[in-house]
């Protein structure tokens, strides 16, 4: 059954992975040499937003949110849900 739940979280994973790592050759080599500092901003916005909303996937899979509203606040969100898993 773990094994199940991996083999289908690893494209996932890899889109991440590659979407993260395109972001930021983008922000990197395009828009800061060039002064795109608008399109620098919203892009490290779209990347902190993808990032939790896969730390919520996570928390939702180990079944720690239940219950909870996600208020975007992802450090606290992990806290809680380390402090629920020790318990």
């Amino acid at each position: 059954m773990v094994v199940v739940r991996l083999g289908d979280a690893v494209p996932g994973i890899l889109v991440a992975f590659i979407t993260l790592y395109a972001g930021y050759l983008n922000i990197v080599d395009n828009y800061l040499p060039k002064g795109n500092y608008v399109l620098a901003v919203l892009s490290i916005i779209i990347m902190v937003l993808m990032i939790i909303v896969f730390i919520k996937r996570r928390c939702q899979a180990r079944n720690c949110a239940r219950g909870r509203r996600f208020a975007g606040l992802a450090l606290l969100f992990i806290f809680f849900c380390e402090r629920k898993g020790e318990q």
